[in-house]
């Protein structure tokens, strides 16, 4: 195998990248998942949307790298949660466990504002498309919709209309693509849909048996597809509300990240040690993608769909090339 190592103006290739501090290394190689680790703890990572940037990060510290620099946003140690570029690239919003939420400028490094509301962490941030707006959702039980020019909460949706137990709420959202419909899966074994201009209850998709870890739009907006404790991966016809299919995890682990190919023609979903691909167009058998050692948090494909992200628990980053995945 030939290990990559030349720097590149996006991300076709992981260049060899060494951090100050902890000297994280990322390298590539043809035909093989790329490896970095990258923390002692949780990690999660995903692509701005022009793909300059690869950004992961972990309890304590944060990352954002590029083939070009790479620049630390420096909190307290073990408050960030979530993060997610705005979608011109310039800025990255974290949520914490501490509830608050922070805006950095991805430039320079340094933080902007530190947004306050949520009693709760905050486990998923989503921008609206022309970044004018971003959504929280939060284990107090809302999902809280953003000005970003005001930095004042434009609305607060009650998620877990049902929710028992009060230390439970929003486990992730998702937007659809065209910035009108948010979607929220929680402890309750519900994934409910809601309008975003109006803030109302649009639909709730009765499936899982267990509560749903998370949720992602295909880029069309017609599919959606959720993980849950089942352990299950469920896909949706958004505008009907019919579960089209469910794919059971044979290891019987929870299904916790879930992401579609740019064409939305491969579902990836990440689980104990494993990655399943699925096509969403024919039948052809699901590929099974092995290395992590630990649970699967998140996944990301690259812009291009050549590339997909994979992060576990362990703080492993791992980058697939996805032309060598050979269909059965």
């Amino acid at each position: 195998m030939v290990r990559c190592r030349q720097r590149h103006s996006r991300l076709g290739c992981a260049p060899a990248v060494f951090l100050s501090k902890k000297r994280y290394r990322y390298q590539c190689k043809t035909g093989t998942p790329g490896h970095a680790s990258v923390a002692d703890n949780e990690c999660y990572s995903l692509y701005s949307d022009n793909a300059d940037f690869y950004q992961k990060r972990s309890v304590g510290e944060s990352s954002v790298i590029s083939t070009v620099s790479t620049v630390f946003l420096r909190t307290d140690k073990g408050i960030k949660n979530t993060e997610r570029f705005s979608p011109d690239s310039s800025t990255l919003a974290s949520g914490g466990w501490d509830g608050n939420i922070r805006l950095w400028d991805v430039a320079t490094g340094q933080l902007q504002k530190t947004i306050t509301g949520h009693e709760k962490g905050v486990p998923s941030i989503v921008y609206s498309p022309d970044g004018a707006t971003f959504m929280s959702g939060s284990w107090d039980n809302t999902i809280r919709i953003w000005d970003v020019g005001t930095d004042k909460p434009l609305k607060t949706i009650i998620a877990n209309t049902t929710e028992l137990d009060p230390s439970q709420g929003v486990r992730a959202i998702s937007l659809r693509p065209d910035g009108r419909t948010i979607v929220s899966a929680t402890d309750e074994p519900v994934i409910r849909l809601w309008d975003v201009h109006t803030g109302k209850l649009k639909d709730s998709l009765v499936g899982p048996t267990n509560s749903v870890a998370t949720v992602a739009f295909s880029p069309s907006g017609t599919l959606l597809a959720s993980g849950s404790d089942d352990p299950t991966l469920h896909l949706w016809d958004v505008e009907t509300g019919k579960l089209l299919n469910t794919f059971k995890e044979p290891t019987k682990s929870s299904v916790l990240a879930v992401a579609f190919s740019p064409d939305g023609r491969i579902l990836a979903s990440g689980c104990y040690k494993v990655i399943r691909l699925r096509d969403t167009s024919t039948e052809r058998s699901t590929v099974t993608l092995t290395g992590h050692t630990t649970w699967v948090r998140a996944l990301a494909f690259s812009p291009d769909g050549h590339i997909l992200a994979s992060i576990s628990e362990d703080g492993v980053v791992m980058l697939w090339d996805m032309s060598q995945v050979s269909w059965q």
